[in-house]
């Protein structure tokens, strides 16, 4: 597409293209573990959550957290 800049590149989906089901309502912690490539700059990596409904796609909510504080 001759775009040589990328700002914003999906490296991974840490729950895989399926995602992982989420009962809205409760009081849940999930926790995964992850790793950084050693080639990404690791002050630019964010993680991105977000609720979706299965059927429909709609997003419920959307989460954009630095990877490094």
């Amino acid at each position: 597409n001759g775009i040589t800049n990328l700002n914003d590149v999906m490296r991974t989906m840490i729950t895989g293209k399926d995602g992982e089901a989420v009962t809205i309502g409760q009081n849940t912690v999930i926790s995964k573990g992850y790793t950084l490539s050693q080639n990404w700059k690791e002050d630019d990596c964010y993680l991105t959550v977000f609720i979706q409904n299965p059927a429909t796609k709609q997003v419920f909510g959307v989460e954009r957290i630095k990877v490094k504080l």
